[in-house]
């Protein structure tokens, strides 16, 4: 009689033990398949949107070719999608046109801005505490290497706080008067720092509150609060800033915060939920695109007091209501201002019914 064989605990450990590790190995293989071809993808968007912009150029105004809307209304640019999240909307918050000499530069911030960057060294910050989670301002080598490669500036994700520097920092700098590309917050975080008088191409921040921060006389090509239940804007935070494409995707504003400054194209994104009281007051809008069909009616009097400004308001297919108050007053007695926000033309998409 023959003893039946098989394998003893020890042998299917092993072959376990192996199977795991080729699954790992297999998977790390996958992963870096998988984010080299979205990097290399994202590379190809760009390559086309810049062409698509200078085509674009040779019958059109740079104004007319300077975001991926306006290109893809013209027919310069086909219907194409953000490689890290598969959306094909909304696609003027993830690539920002540069036009310099008549050259487009595209550049990239949408939400899969840290494959395609890298966070710069601890040396370029002048941190707050020994955890690394609070900054107070860029060191001397961080502000230099700033200046010198007109470059992104990412903070780091576990970062919770941004702030002006201490008057017992020896090697501080405050972030005021920089002139980068980028300006990424992917985390949410409590920005109370000077950047006033900077020139930032592309502003994204994912979350916080900036409501003690300063971005006075600035001027950004791209601005996209993104991704947070609530967001905080302080008083005056943005006053005398120049805007050219403002994009809101989530969360309520708080009050005043845009004074004196001036919007290209502002996006009210569908997650929105108030945009305050007197939160643009007496800015210059010239396009307002409005995306958001949950805006609160009660507390949003009088977001656009005073903006004595032509603009065009485009509402979006989706919109099926608009709240009380959103561009005008009834009231026109409240310290003796008139509130009337003036529209140029108002242009709504699908049925016009359903308002």
């Amino acid at each position: 009689m023959k003893n039946k064989e098989g394998f003893t605990l020890i042998e299917l450990l092993a072959v376990i033990v192996v199977l795991a590790i080729i699954i790992v190995i297999a998977t790390i293989s996958v992963n870096r398949v998988i984010k080299k071809s979205r990097v290399d993808a994202n590379e190809i968007n760009k390559e086309v949107i810049a062409k698509a912009a200078g085509n674009c150029m040779v019958q059109e105004s740079e104004e007319d070719c300077d975001t991926i809307r306006k290109l893809q209304e013209k027919g310069y640019l086909d219907e194409f999608e953000d490689p890290y999240t598969g959306e094909s909307e909304n696609l003027d918050n993830s690539y920002a046109i540069l036009i310099n000499d008549g050259k487009a530069e595209v550049i990239y911030f949408g939400e899969g801005i840290t494959n395609e960057v890298e966070t710069p060294p601890d040396e370029y910050f002048s941190w707050c505490n020994s955890n690394h989670t609070c900054t107070d301002g860029l060191t001397s080598e961080g502000k230099e290497w700033l200046q010198e490669h007109n470059d992104v500036l990412v903070f780091p994700d576990n970062i919770t706080q941004i702030k002006n520097c201490q008057a017992s920092s020896s090697d501080c700098n405050n972030f005021s008067g920089i002139n980068i590309s980028s300006l990424i917050v992917t985390s949410s975080v409590s920005v109370s720092a000077n950047f006033s008088n900077s020139t930032i191409n592309v502003v994204r921040i994912d979350g916080g509150n900036l409501s003690n921060s300063v971005f006075k006389n600035t001027n950004i090509k791209n601005f996209t609060i993104g991704n947070a239940s609530k967001i905080s804007v302080g008083e005056y935070t943005f006053d005398g800033s120049v805007i050219q494409n403002f994009t809101i995707e989530n969360g309520a504003f708080s009050w005043y915060g845009f004074q004196h400054g001036k919007i290209g194209t502002l996006t009210i994104g569908k997650g929105v939920t108030n945009l305050g009281s007197n939160t643009f007051q007496g800015t210059s809008i010239d396009t307002i695109i409005l995306k958001a069909n949950i805006l609160s009616s009660d507390v949003n009097n009088e977001a656009f007091r005073n903006a004595n400004h032509d603009t065009v308001l485009e509402i979006d297919s989706n919109v099926t209501k608009l709240p009380r108050n959103l561009f005008g007053n009834t009231n026109n007695d409240y310290n003796g201002f008139t509130h009337w926000f003036n529209l140029k033309n108002v242009i709504v998409k699908g049925d016009k019914k359903k308002i």
